[in-house]
């Protein structure tokens, strides 16, 4: 299985596999300088992929060489999220309304750049005095599909990785809808790899939240109200996702609304967000 990274050498954008400590170049292999691109391309063009011998006669680099960048900077469209898709998320927010979802609680989240690991979130030039994190699973989506059966979910899927859905909760409720409160310019990390899973092992990930050390939210994937499936066969029904559309899966209890007094993040502080098997997003907020 693949651990798809992209990022920046020399002033240079471009993306690979990340294979231990060694990045082979993809993106010199096909002429792109986007894993997105890359995507975007039919499985035929794809499979060179496949080839174990041209992956290992491509240049390589050392991940300390590189700056590495969100897997996909700028996405084509918004970004389909899931919301209150833990149990316990659901009674935390109740204030966003009290209802535990019976179907999947679909949005959309418009942003104008996705930044990555290591990346400062600059929250004091934003219009909100409650700027929250999330600590959420993200699906790549691979090809295009629409109308998907259960059996037909994986095949579609390119990989997952790591995402913070930065949230301003004031706008949020504001403006009944959550649009407003989701989309503020850079309130999306993304990263560090996209990494391709299987069913199982998704259906169990530990998801952990930090903020400047302190553990904010600690949980697993199997609390998921809506599985993996359910969530793109509900998502698809009548509609088209296209190579490279991003889902965000929802976030668990732990979120900074969801303190007495809230915790909402401020200048200074370090947020990191782990699942298992893919990695640790760390975001720095000014």
């Amino acid at each position: 299985m693949s651990d798809y990274i992209s990022y920046e050498y020399e002033g240079k954008k471009s993306f690979g596999i990340l294979d231990g400590e060694y990045i082979y170049d993809l993106g010199g292999l096909y002429g792109l300088d986007s894993l997105l691109k890359f995507i975007e391309l039919d499985e035929l063009q794809r499979s060179k992929l496949n080839k174990i011998e041209t992956i290992y006669r491509i240049e390589r680099k050392t991940i300390e060489e590189v700056r590495i960048l969100p897997p996909i900077e700028i996405p084509k469209r918004g970004i389909f999220c899931v919301g209150k898709n833990y149990l316990d998320h659901a009674v935390e927010i109740k204030d966003l309304g009290d209802e535990i979802p019976n179907s999947p609680i679909f949005f959309t989240k418009n942003i104008d750049r996705i930044i990555g690991t290591k990346d400062t979130l600059d929250v004091e030039e934003a219009p909100t005095e409650c700027a929250d994190y999330e600590g959420e699973l993200a699906i790549i989506i691979k090809n295009k599909c629409k109308d998907l059966k259960s059996y037909e979910v994986w095949e579609n899927i390119l990989g997952f990785t790591v995402a913070n859905d930065f949230t301003a909760r004031d706008l949020q409720t504001k403006y009944g809808q959550w649009t407003k409160g989701k989309s503020l310019d850079r309130f999306l990390s993304m990263g560090p790899v996209v990494k391709e899973l299987s069913k199982r092992e998704v259906e169990n990930l530990n998801i952990k939240t930090w903020v400047n050390g302190e553990l904010r939210q600690d949980s697993n994937t199997s609390r998921f109200i809506f599985d993996i499936e359910k969530i793109l066969v509900e998502l698809t029904m009548g509609m088209t996702l296209f190579p490279g559309d991003i889902v965000l899966t929802g976030t668990p209890s732990g979120v900074g609304a969801g303190f007495n007094p809230p915790k909402y993040l401020k200048s200074g502080d370090k947020v990191e967000i782990e699942i298992e098997k893919i990695g640790r997003l760390v975001n720095y907020i000014k």
